[in-house]
């Protein structure tokens, strides 16, 4: 491990965890679920979705903007959908109580679909789908956030980095997990700035007057690109029509700048979770995944790579190799978490030092 790393161990994240959102007022049940959730991220290797966002979610919390204690308020509901109120709480808890309630819907008729609005940030929307198809299930989840991406041909923020994650069940194996983001990635060009890169790759962002710039400083005060041009911009207007369209929540330039952390978020997401059983049936279902999984891994991998991987395992053996020898964490960013967290008024003193 190198000076400028360190490494933390799933019990230390744990004891972070209780300890910095206990001093926020969380109930430890709630902190329980944003525990798990933020140690998968950083266990699978998503580490700008961990632990990291902690002094994110605690200057939200110290605002305002997050309200723990919240809950999911059933608005409408049918036996296969339902449309919820988060009521701006944490976004991890009451995105896991969609997604258990989709579950239960497509266990009992097949198929659930949650939509969600006046919700806050939820992190690594895959956590969610992967809680589908650990019960068997494909899950599907879309977020939207702040209008930081140009669309295809604009020269302006129309809608968010929009992620979108499926997770599909596989037997025993892990399931097929993806989870992507339909913009390029604000977290890179950050750390571009903070790393001082003199350029970033072209195609990744425009300056605040909309014009492609490899200017690291440039971008990060100007706009992000979709992935694939209209692709991304396709996808990223989908996620705002299931979330903003059917749950009339925030979508669009109606979302309030990332550097509002006052106003509420407004934001959503929408969960869906499939039953195979209510169309081939189980059984033929699993068949063909096997048979997807197999072909996969009988293609001859390209120079440079070992073998066809499928999406998400190198998630899950990045999980297995941090479980054994601890999350990395770059000292830079613990730091500025914890000056971030001290700016919130919170006693930082069992956690400043060198772990």
């Amino acid at each position: 491990m190198h000076d400028d790393t360190f490494t933390i161990s799933e019990d230390e994240v744990r004891g972070f965890c209780d300890d910095i959102y206990g001093q926020l007022g969380v109930s430890s049940e709630e902190i329980n679920v944003l525990t798990e959730c933020l140690l998968d991220a950083s266990l699978r290797g998503i580490d700008t979705h961990g632990i990291l966002l902690s002094h994110i979610y605690g200057q939200r919390i110290q605002s305002g903007q997050i309200i723990p204690g919240r809950h999911l308020e059933l608005i409408r509901e049918s036996p296969t959908t339902a449309l919820g109120d988060a009521q701006q709480g944490i976004g991890q808890v009451v995105s896991r109580e969609a997604m258990v309630l989709a579950i239960d819907k497509a266990k009992s008729q097949g198929m659930g679909a949650v939509t969600v609005f006046n919700a806050s940030h939820n992190g690594a929307i895959s956590y969610y789908a992967m809680m589908a198809s650990q019960q068997g299930l494909i899950g599907i989840v879309f977020g939207n956030s702040t209008p930081r991406v140009a669309p295809y041909g604009g020269r302006e923020g129309l809608h968010g980095t929009n992620p979108v994650a499926y997770a599909v069940p596989s037997g025993d194996r892990h399931p097929i997990v993806l989870d992507f983001a339909t913009a390029t990635s604000g977290a890179a060009i950050r750390q571009a700035v903070e790393d001082e890169l003199p350029e970033i790759p072209e195609g990744l962002a425009l300056d605040p007057d909309g014009n492609p710039t490899v200017d690291p400083r440039l971008a990060f005060d100007g706009w992000l690109l979709p992935k694939a041009g209209p692709i991304g911009y396709g996808l990223g207007l989908l996620a705002d029509v299931l979330i903003g369209g059917l749950a009339g929540a925030a979508c669009g330039k109606d979302v309030p700048p990332v550097h509002d952390v006052t106003s509420p978020y407004s934001c959503g997401a929408f969960m869906l979770a499939l039953d195979p059983d209510v169309f081939i049936g189980r059984e033929q279902f699993e068949e063909r995944v096997r048979f997807l999984i197999e072909s996969a891994a009988s293609i001859a991998p390209m120079e440079g790579f070992d073998r066809v991987r499928l999406p998400g395992e190198r998630g899950f053996e990045e999980k297995e190799k941090r479980r054994a020898t601890g999350i990395p964490i770059a000292r830079r960013s613990w730091t500025q978490m914890l000056d971030g967290l001290l700016a919130c008024g919170l006693d930082i003193s069992l956690w400043n030092k060198n772990l």
